[in-house]
């Protein structure tokens, strides 16, 4: 401070040096500044003393760049730490922020307009490593505002507004740093930007670029309007760009993702036309850039390449354990078919990034397919790729993808894969996307610095973690059927079948089988003579891992057609176990038929003993009318009085009444008994399958017949 600060000489630029050599590495130290002065004296040292002059000298730019590296020094976490874990880096960002250290640094990268790109850049990062990981440091860069009273605007959308028209890659890829960090763990904010996702009516674009001129409209309405490569006079390279941007707002965040799903892309002029949602217009964005009519010169053919891969990374990233977008692509067939285009037309084929990229979005479709069956399965998908690209030409793809060298760097640097910096170049040295263009230097380097950013550890950690699923997903669709020709609805025997269909359906089912098996081991035998008959030009390590790959595939082949020849012999023994159980039945069924017709027998006789107690009573009461009668001559001869004769006559009612009563309780309670004993036969009948209401009809009729007889 002595020495003048920032404005200083050699001297500050000497103790800022000795200073971050202190710090750089050393918690100890950090915490040991903490405590002593603390961290208020080095945001001082950013604070411009003349603000209108936004032209530094190369003093001054020396010295604030060093500053910014302190920043940076005391942001920078431990690699074997998680973000959330690394205390000293939480401390340091919470000081940071509790001295306006935001303030200032937006400042330099973007409210004093500073003519030295290189002090902007280092802002921003500074910017990017202050809010990474930190909840309460990202909520206030989501809510600061910048620029004069007048002039305001959201800082998130003045980072935009740099990455989408910086033409200094150096800045382009700090504002990119700062968007990561903002998006990185925080899916609170990642929702925010993606509920700014709107189409923007033609009133409010200003042109054709509302990412230049308008301060005003939200974060996603630029962003959107930036990814469409449609509207006239777009900048290839602000698409490319956004399209970035868009993956980070989605990276692992499902809720984002099928929020995005439902946005609508552009407002249409008619009423009556269907609405074109985000999902449906980045393939259109696909389409369009890989069509004839886009290819004009070499520059515009090399920004397409990039687009498109840009754009397949982004679907990567959308369709990523995401199975209700995956359902969604594939609704529309067109969607995929421009995916496997990509794969056929050598145009891009050629270039293994945009290959690569859309045999992983394919790969994706497989494995987080929601759909059992139909056209829109992944058995559909595997038929597709098949079919029009061939089994070993796709899983090339992967390989060549896992060779490159932006691979294996971005794999080394997430710590997936443990080789020498060497080694990890002994893939392909430079993108086949890229031209040289000896008069364009510095759109080549923009375009070759996105995709090689495109390769970095998410991107690593999911096709690592894909490839295999992919592999094993794919053998087993292409070596099964379609859909299960056994099924227990199928097995099970239907209500009123009889035995000989319900045999031969079970056979004609074994039969299916049997044939679809057979397709299967023609389907497999040809799949083996792709895979054989590669080509031999590849190095010694890609052949051993792809004879290794073919071994396992072929052996989870046999397994699966092991498997299944075990599961026809086991239908096998069920249906011999279930005609056994079927016969035995059947043989119950026979001695309870017995059973019955002896029952009914019984009951046949107990009636017709009832019915002759009928007759008796009948005979008993016609004689006991007599009786009355010949004692009412009785009585009036002997001079009864008719009283008297009443009393006789009830007296002889009541004693017949009480003998007739006495015996049909007795043939009721038999009835009772031979009625029960009924039921329960009847019910045990109707269990076996039989009809009951049929045999006692068989059995009156048999009556009738018996009864005719006998008259």
């Amino acid at each position: 401070m002595e020495e003048g600060g920032s404005d200083g000489g050699i001297v500050v630029q000497d103790c800022l040096d000795l200073l971050n050599n202190i710090l750089r590495g050393s918690p100890a130290n950090q915490s040991f500044l903490r405590e002593t002065i603390g961290l208020q004296p080095i945001i001082t040292l950013l604070k411009l003393r003349s603000i209108k002059n936004s032209n530094l000298s190369q003093q001054k730019t020396v010295n604030l760049l060093f500053i910014l590296e302190t920043i940076n020094i005391l942001l920078s976490r431990d690699p074997a730490k998680a973000s959330s874990k690394d205390a000293n880096v939480m401390t340091n960002q919470t000081l940071l922020i509790q001295n306006n250290a935001l303030d200032h640094l937006f400042y330099l990268a973007i409210e004093g307009r500073l003519t030295a790109a290189d002090v902007r850049c280092a802002a921003l990062k500074c910017i990017g490593n202050l809010v990474r990981g930190h909840t309460r440091n990202l909520e206030m860069l989501s809510k600061k505002m910048i620029g004069e009273e007048l002039d305001r605007e959201v800082s998130l959308n003045a980072v935009l507004h740099v990455l989408l028209n910086t033409t200094d890659l150096s800045e382009w890829m700090a504002a990119d740093h700062v968007i990561k960090c903002f998006c990185e763990g925080n899916p609170e904010g990642q929702v925010v930007l993606a509920s700014t996702l709107s189409p923007a009516e033609e009133s409010q674009t200003n042109g054709n670029k509302p990412h230049k001129n308008n301060k005003h409209l939200p974060f996603g309405r630029i962003l959107l309007h930036a990814l469409d490569i449609n509207k006239e006079q777009k900048d290839i390279v602000a698409s490319c760009r956004a399209a970035r941007v868009l993956t980070y707002v989605l990276q692992g965040n499902q809720v984002c993702k099928e929020k995005v799903l439902e946005i609508i892309s552009e407002v249409t002029s008619s009423p009556l036309s269907n609405p074109e949602y985000m999902l449906s217009a980045c393939v259109k964005y696909i389409s369009s850039a890989a069509s004839l009519q886009a290819r004009r010169e070499e520059r515009d053919h090399t920004g397409r390449l990039c687009f498109v891969a840009l754009m397949l990374r982004l679907l990567v990233t959308w369709f990523a354990e995401c199975p209700k977008v995956v359902a969604s692509f594939l609704e529309t067939g067109g969607h995929l078919l421009c995916v496997v285009e990509l794969l056929v037309n050598k145009e891009f084929s050629t270039s293994h990034h945009v290959s690569s990229l859309a045999a992983v979005v394919l790969g994706e479709c497989i494995v987080y397919n929601p759909c059992a069956d139909g056209p829109q399965c992944a058995s559909m998908v595997v038929d597709t790729i098949s079919q029009r690209i061939g089994l070993s030409s796709y899983f090339e793809m992967w390989e060549k993808l896992q060779k490159d060298a932006y691979f294996l760097s971005a794999a080394v640097k997430a710590g997936l894969l443990n080789i020498s910096a060497d080694a990890s170049m002994d893939g392909e040295q430079s993108s086949p996307v890229v031209a040289a263009h000896n008069n364009e230097e510095h759109f080549e380097a923009d375009i070759q610095s996105m995709i090689k950013a495109t390769y970095d550890k998410e991107f690593v950690t999911e096709v690592q973690k894909l490839q295999p699923i992919v592999k094993e997903k794919t053998l087993l669709l292409f070596s099964h059927p379609k859909s299960e020709v056994i099924i227990p609805s199928l097995v099970n025997r239907n209500e009123g079948e009889g035995d000989d269909s319900y045999i031969e359906r079970l056979q004609t089912l074994l039969q299916k089988q049997a044939q679809e098996m057979q397709e299967i081991m023609v389907k497999n035998v040809a799949l083996a003579e792709e895979l054989v008959n590669r080509s031999g030009d590849k190095d010694l390590q890609g052949e051993r891992s792809g004879i290794v790959g073919e071994s396992q595939g072929f052996a989870a082949s046999r397994i699966e057609i092991e498997a299944t020849k075990q599961r026809i012999q086991a239908y096998q023994q069920r249906i011999e176990k279930m005609e056994q159980q079927q016969h035995e039945k059947e043989q119950e069924a026979l001695y309870y038929k017995q059973l019955s017709e002896k029952h009914e027998a019984d009951l046949k006789a107990l009636s017709a003993a009832y019915n002759s107690l009928e007759q008796a009573n009948f005979r008993l009461e016609d004689e006991v009318q007599n009786l009355k009668k010949g004692a009412h001559g009785t009585a009036v001869s002997a001079g009864l009085s008719i009283s008297d004769l009443d009393a006789a006559r009830e007296e002889g009612r009541q004693e017949g009444a009480k003998a007739s009563e006495a015996e049909l309780n007795d043939l009721l309670v038999c009835l009772g008994q031979e009625e029960s004993k009924v039921e329960r036969l009847r019910a045990r009948l109707e269990e076996l399958g039989e009809d009951v209401e049929a045999l006692l009809q068989d059995i009156d009729e048999e009556q009738e017949r018996e009864h005719d007889v006998s008259e």
